[in-house]
């Protein structure tokens, strides 16, 4: 299998992802779906196809949005696990493999989605002085931009221990995302 050059690092899964992948990258608008699992609720709906806008990209919009409009069915008192589906993975404003470019194209110096989310999961989400623990189990179709950048960024979150990372390999265009043993082990 050939690499990407300034491959340093990164999963084998990720390698093969990238290379399997590399022919069905779409040119559309990342989108996810989220799925809330907590003592409260197993298998809430929080959100369907929530593509990027003006507003933000796809995880902007399900932290600064989804998560606010949710809070009533999370649990500050436990882990609140939340499955993503997303069909690229996260973007990131961190030169990760040291050779001067991100894959992040948002204005100024705004955080990546990946450090975003990484943020989230250590931080917790806070809403009105509440804080509920996040963890997230996120099923990603393809690698953002088939950059290491984007696979060293999937390791960083992983390495946060509240994120986890499955590659979905689904034939055919789809927005549907199926269960995954990862959410099982974080649950």
């Amino acid at each position: 299998m050939s690499q990407p050059a300034g491959w340093r690092r990164g999963s084998v899964v990720q390698r093969a992802a990238v290379e399997e992948n590399k022919s069905t990258e779409s040119s559309q608008s990342t989108y996810l779906t989220a799925t809330l699992f907590n003592s409260l609720h197993e298998g809430k709906q929080l959100c369907e196809n929530l593509a990027s806008s003006a507003a933000g990209h796809s995880e902007d919009r399900f932290i600064d949005q989804t998560l606010p409009a949710s809070v009533a069915y999370l649990d500050s008192k436990g882990n609140n696990t939340i499955l993503i589906g997303i069909n690229r993975s996260p973007c990131t404003s961190t030169d990760r493999a040291g050779d001067g470019t991100t894959t992040c194209n948002k204005a100024g110096a705004a955080s990546g989605c990946a450090e975003r989310l990484i943020s989230l999961v250590n931080n917790d989400f806070v809403h009105m002085g509440t804080h509920y623990p996040i963890r997230l189990v996120i099923a990603i179709r393809n690698v953002y931009d088939m950059s290491v950048n984007s696979v060293l960024a999937n390791e960083a979150m992983v390495a946060t221990g509240r994120i986890a990372i499955e590659f979905q390999k689904i034939g055919g265009s789809s927005t549907k995302f199926m269960g995954t043993g990862v959410a099982k082990e974080m649950a």
